[in-house]
């Protein structure tokens, strides 16, 4: 995304206000070199959330020095989620109930790699997590049936990608290369939902939405009552 330090200040700030439990990103951080952008990316060290920040890679990390920034991300205190790759603190427990969150790299670091599929199972994403758990996919393309979400038992997953189609003319183009998933929630299957992020900033490569305003998503889970019906 391009955004600049003091945009980025006001973002935090109302992320902050939500007084939320975790924050999620879901890639595409910034356009640029580390050391051309560090200075405006540093407000994201100020979010406050009580089990963490937490995020996955874009497409555009892959284009901008992926291993310097995954180092920067880390000293502003983003876990970055990634396959086969386990964090103790990536499930969060309340009570006899908990939450595994899991993430992948997006493709495009494994388009020149001899065997890219073993990349594209989700399952992969909840190595050494707990059986039974609520698993939370952070996977930067809005894409389920791909990557076998259902399968390795996502219950939600959070993608972006997409810049919620940019404007309405390009909404079926985006639709199309993306297993229909735009922009909002979707039931992917029965009780497994997606949700796809529009973005929290722009990108630069394209800098313009139209009737698509730029989102900071609040979600609220709800345990289900037993014997009744929820989400």
């Amino acid at each position: 995304m391009t955004i600049f330090r003091s945009r980025l200040t006001a973002t935090v700030e109302r992320v902050n206000a939500l007084d939320a439990d975790l924050i999620a990103i879901t890639g595409d951080f910034v356009d640029g070199l580390v050391c051309e952008r560090i200075d405006d990316m540093q407000p994201l060290a100020h979010l406050r959330a009580r089990d963490g920040v937490w995020g996955c890679v874009g497409n555009h990390e892959r284009y901008w020095e992926w291993n310097a920034w995954n180092y920067a991300l880390f000293g502003l205190n983003i876990w970055i989620l990634a396959e086969r790759h386990y964090y103790p603190k990536s499930v969060i427990r309340r009570g006899d109930d908990s939450i595994a969150l899991g993430g992948l790299y997006d493709p495009s670091f494994f388009q020149f790699s001899e065997s890219p599929e073993i990349h594209s199972v989700a399952q992969v994403a909840f190595f050494g997590t707990p059986k039974g758990a609520f698993r939370i996919l952070l996977y930067h393309r809005p894409h389920t049936e791909e990557i076998c979400s259902e399968e390795a038992d996502v219950k939600l997953q959070l993608s972006g990608h997409t810049h919620g189609g940019a404007m309405p003319v390009l909404k079926w183009l985006v639709a199309r290369y993306n297993e229909g998933h735009v922009r909002g929630l979707y039931e992917f299957a029965k009780g497994r939902y997606l949700h796809v992020s529009p973005g929290t900033g722009q990108w630069a490569g394209f800098p313009l939405r139209l009737f698509n305003p730029a989102e900071i998503t609040e979600i609220t889970l709800r345990r289900k009552a037993a014997g009744g019906s929820g989400r």
